[in-house]
């Protein structure tokens, strides 16, 4: 997902009915370890593009209401504030697709994830 603003603004939060939980997440590699964590909000700058993918910032859906098969589509609503602290939000549909895995099975160990 791409996102831009004309004006510096937050994603801080997201909700989609086909999860409990939906997080913003970051995904850092630290040596050979991945470690992913929830952040509260994540800052898009003005005039620019800024990626949300695997491998680095990215929305997490936590339980699952049910599984989810490639080429499904996910409505998700993303909450922005603004500077001046008005908020908005943006109601998306997410396509399903192949997880693309850059990391090595032993780097996914739930232990190792913050």
């Amino acid at each position: 997902m791409i996102l831009k603003s004309s004006e510096a603004t937050k994603l801080i939060s997201a909700a989609s009915p086909v999860a409990k939980k939906v997080q913003i997440h970051e995904m850092k590699m630290h040596g050979d370890k991945m470690m992913m964590r929830p952040i509260k909000a994540l800052a898009i700058p003005a005039d620019s593009a800024f990626e949300l993918k695997p491998g680095g910032y990215h929305v997490m859906l936590i339980g699952l209401n049910k599984p989810l098969v490639k080429g499904d589509k996910v409505p998700i609503k993303l909450t922005f504030r603004s500077k001046a602290g008005a908020k908005s939000t943006l109601d998306i549909q997410a396509e399903i697709r192949d997880l693309n895995y850059s990391a090595t099975p032993a780097a996914m160990d739930p232990m190792q994830t913050k």
